[in-house]
């Protein structure tokens, strides 16, 4: 018994050394792409191979914690609820807010704005509608 606790406290202190290592590489690889982008903003500096084949939402979830949501357009367009739409909006901008860089380095920036911009058009016009609804007691 004593053996395991022993084994199992040394492969935690491993992994967590490896963690550590491989969050210090990742960060010198995003500072490396980082500088090479501003030496020469036209270069598209892809994380993996795929990336232009894939869908955005899988292209998020392999280089992203938590990213939000991806909604198509119709579908913000047909969604009438205000509050769910807020945050949602709000998810969005904090996400991008977070991950600026990253997302205008891997070319991922405008799609999430468009999204972003949609759920933003949606919330004024269920505004706009309510408004009217109240002015017109409809």
């Amino acid at each position: 018994m004593q053996r395991t606790r022993t084994i199992n406290t040394k492969l935690r202190q491993t992994v967590e050394a490896q963690t550590k290592i491989i969050e210090r590489c990742v960060k010198r690889i995003v500072e490396l792409e980082t500088h090479i982008v501003s030496i020469d903003p036209t270069t598209k500096i892809k994380p993996f191979i795929e990336l232009e084949t894939s869908s955005l939402q899988i292209n998020l979830k392999k280089m992203f914690q938590n990213p939000p949501p991806i909604i198509d357009s119709k579908r913000i367009e047909k969604t009438t609820d205000k509050y769910f739409l807020q945050n949602l909006e709000s998810k969005f901008d904090k996400f991008i807010e977070k991950n600026q860089h990253l997302l205008m380095l891997y070319d991922l920036i405008e799609d999430l704005l468009d999204i972003r911009d949609a759920i933003i058009l949606q919330i004024g016009r269920l505004k706009r509608q309510e408004r009217f609804n109240e002015m017109y007691n409809l």
